[in-house]
């Protein structure tokens, strides 16, 4: 018996979304975390981090998610971010990667909207999410100003050879109770070295 192309491929969309166990984990917006440019180099070999802003800007909109046009504004925002360090023919060639790769519907951890559980697609936020944002951004502001105060102090861990500093990300002895939960998990970097 061959089933009807509609009933094969909601035969397999629903058990792709039950493997990924959409709705598992409720309706909660996770930290921010970005790997850089993902499968794609931060940089040149001269200069190995020279577009790594324009995807952890990119990394942002899409942690976020929202609508088709903000998915699609967000790609072009990364485009002429790479456009303008230099690189526009990267740029070309990094825009038809994240049109492909960044759709909702891949169970991807890089995938437009990939703060939120697998399964929202594009929906813009509503008035709760956009709260629960700007909450999660806060945290991450409060982060890095300890860090940047930390690092200015000089205070990394020893790190091995040929390997980056490890930043500490505990809060430190002398922050308050208040900031140090407010900053609990609000953000997870995981940088490559080329």
């Amino acid at each position: 018996m061959t089933l009807p192309p509609r009933t094969l491929a909601a035969g397999l969309l629903t058990s792709l979304l039950a493997l990924t166990g959409s709705g598992a984990r409720g309706s909660e917006l996770e930290p921010f975390t970005s790997d850089g440019c993902s499968a794609f180099p931060d940089g040149t070999p001269a200069q190995q981090s020279l577009w790594a802003r324009c995807c952890i800007r990119h990394d942002l909109a899409y942690w976020k998610g929202g609508d088709v046009e903000e998915r699609l504004e967000a790609d072009r925002a990364l485009g002429r971010c790479v456009s303008q360090v230099g690189e526009p023919a990267l740029a070309e060639l990094m825009l038809a990667g994240v049109r492909v790769g960044g759709s909702p519907y891949w169970p991807t951890p890089f995938r437009w909207g990939y703060g939120w559980p697998y399964g929202r697609g594009y929906k813009p936020l509503g008035s709760a999410e956009k709260v629960r944002v700007s909450e999660r951004l806060e945290q991450l502001q409060l982060l890095l100003q300890e860090l940047s105060q930390e690092l200015g102090s000089g205070s990394t861990e020893q790190a091995p050879q040929g390997h980056a500093p490890r930043l500490p990300i505990a809060p430190s002895s002398s922050s308050s109770n208040a900031s140090a939960s407010s900053r609990k998990g609000a953000i997870c970097f995981a940088f490559r070295r080329f």
